[in-house]
């Protein structure tokens, strides 16, 4: 077991991850295009129909001059080399900590338990199409959005293990679509946290699953041996 809980100032997973690159983008738009609102960058799930409209009606007021859209096209067992998605992981979760607890303290039913805290890292890559109606406005989309999420990695590793920038892939749109696109991917490697009592674990296990505290905990115990 390891010896405490994983202590971070905040523990993002992979859909926190995309509120704080929204919050990014949102602050960039609030201090630089708050007098050009048309040059507000947009940004939102992958893809929005009007992406695909061959009308070349990027400029109108339903559809963004400057649309970024994220997607995750990668998620696996956490890395434990330096390398993302290297082939060294470790599959299982682990058991982090366990202490004495009082549930229900104070009333009837109040009953000591031993609550179990297990971890596991993952390892996502994110894909980010920086999209506008002409090239020369795509590419320097792309640049202001990278260096926007480089120079905020330290931000976003308040809540994840590692924020890394990836490179820049081809893009999926062909030439047909109102948009121009570049694309770039970010690697990031989070960390979930679950515990039997509050997650409802033990509950879950003796009450639905037909499975016996002891065997809840053998099993439990053999998931952290197999790591």
């Amino acid at each position: 077991m390891e010896a405490a809980a994983y202590k971070k100032s905040a523990l993002w997973n992979e859909i926190d991850l995309i509120t704080q690159v929204t919050r990014i983008v949102d602050a960039y738009n609030t201090i630089t295009n708050d007098r050009d609102p048309g040059n507000k960058i947009h940004i939102q799930a992958a893809y929005p129909d009007y992406v695909f409209d061959k009308t070349s009606q990027a400029n109108v007021e339903n559809s963004p001059h400057r649309l970024v859209c994220y997607d995750i096209t990668k998620k696996t067992d956490g890395s434990l080399g330096t390398s993302p998605h290297s082939s060294k992981t470790k599959p299982r979760p682990v058991l982090m900590e366990s202490r004495n607890i009082t549930i229900n303290k104070g009333q009837s039913d109040e009953r000591e338990a031993v609550e179990e805290i297990y971890r596991k890292v993952y390892d996502i890559t994110y894909r980010f199409d920086c999209l506008a109606p002409s090239d020369k406005e795509s590419m320097a989309l792309i640049r202001t959005f990278e260096r926007m999420m480089e120079i905020h990695a330290a931000y976003m590793e308040q809540g994840c293990h590692r924020w890394i920038y990836l490179g820049r892939r081809p893009s999926y749109f062909n030439r047909e679509t109102s948009y121009r696109s570049r694309t770039c991917e970010f690697f990031a490697q989070v960390e979930e946290q679950w515990n039997t009592i509050e997650d409802k674990i033990e509950e879950i296990n003796i009450n639905y699953l037909s499975l016996a505290a002891d065997t809840v905990t053998d099993y439990m115990e053999s998931i952290e041996d197999a790591t």
